[in-house]
């Protein structure tokens, strides 16, 4: 196993906190009862890899939605999902950085989603987060989205990093798997406790560390 010289970080989950209780009790208290119809379909995919714009997508989502919901509200209630960059993870990557470890960020977003990120969180910490990476891949922007080979491939031929010597974290088992299968070192995060990762001496990232692994 080749030394670790590239990581590619997933976003939500891993990096940047998702307050899934909020989103759901407020898809509840404005008449959605299963909030899974606007998270994970085919339509939201498509808005996920830049093939649909804002206004389409959030056209179709109001018809889930009672009629006197208006769609600045489920905007609101769309972005209720981000919560917060932990600083102990900001720090993190800023060591990594000055171990000499080269980064990029590998997520499925949106656009809707990544300006209220930076909105929240404000231009220092914005900046601050941004500057641990060479490159943020964001989805939508380049229309395609993991566990699809081909967003594997341009990051790995843009940076032109080998697969053997890099590592993805990600939370998402299906990222994960196809990552393994095209030849990158993995890291699958469970928990913070997954990134006790890099306080070992000579970590094996191609093993799928648990929370139990890692204690």
């Amino acid at each position: 196993m080749k030394p670790v010289k590239n990581i590619i970080w997933d976003f939500g989950v891993v990096l940047i906190d998702l307050n899934f209780d909020l989103f759901h009790k407020k898809c509840r208290d404005y008449g959605i009862k299963s909030d899974i119809h606007i998270l994970n379909t085919h339509f939201s995919h498509l808005f996920e890899k830049g093939l649909i714009d804002e206004h389409t997508f959030f056209r179709e989502v109001k018809l889930l939605f009672p009629g006197w919901v208006s769609i600045s509200t489920i905007k609101e209630i769309w972005n209720s999902l981000i919560d917060h960059i932990p600083t102990k993870k900001l720090a993190l990557l800023h060591k990594l950085k000055k171990r000499g470890l080269n980064q990029v960020l590998c997520s499925n977003t949106n656009l809707t989603h990544i300006r209220h990120i930076w909105e929240k969180h404000g231009p220092f910490t914005s900046a601050y987060f941004k500057k641990a990476f060479l490159k943020l891949y964001f989805s939508y922007e380049h229309q395609t989205r993991k566990p699809e080979p081909e967003f594997f491939y341009l990051i790995l031929n843009e940076m032109n990093w080998k697969a053997d010597e890099t590592l993805l974290i990600d939370d998402n088992e299906q990222n994960i798997s196809t990552a393994n299968s095209l030849g990158l070192q993995v890291l699958h995060y469970t928990s913070p406790q997954s990134l006790r990762y890099f306080d070992k001496a000579q970590p094996k990232p191609h093993e799928h560390l648990s929370d139990e692994q890692n204690k």
